[in-house]
């Protein structure tokens, strides 16, 4: 099982990033993504292309004070990579993780 987070962060930014697998081999793969907020917030759920410069497909993610996880099952091809980052700026402290 793999875990990644960039930890709790407080006040961030637009775009700032939450989560980043890394790069991953080609496959289907099942992740969580859990996050815990302590204001409502807008975020990204993103699969990044092999290069790492472009969103391959974007997910809204709108999320209320409290703790939320969902699950995904995504095929990635090699070196593509799965982010969860803001959409706008929080007003408070969030954390988000993508467990594999």
């Amino acid at each position: 099982m793999a875990w990644a987070t960039e930890g709790p962060k407080s006040l961030p930014a637009a775009s700032a990033l939450l989560a980043d697998t890394g790069a991953f081999g080609l496959g289907l793969f099942d992740f969580t993504v859990i996050i815990a907020a302590t204001h409502s917030a807008a975020l990204e759920f993103a699969q990044r292309n092999a290069l790492n410069t472009a969103d391959s497909h974007v997910q809204d993610i709108y999320v209320d004070v409290g703790t939320q996880a969902f699950r995904a099952g995504i095929t990635l091809a090699v070196n593509e990579r799965l982010v969860v980052r803001c959409k706008t700026a929080v007003d408070g402290d969030i954390q988000a993780s993508i467990v594999s």
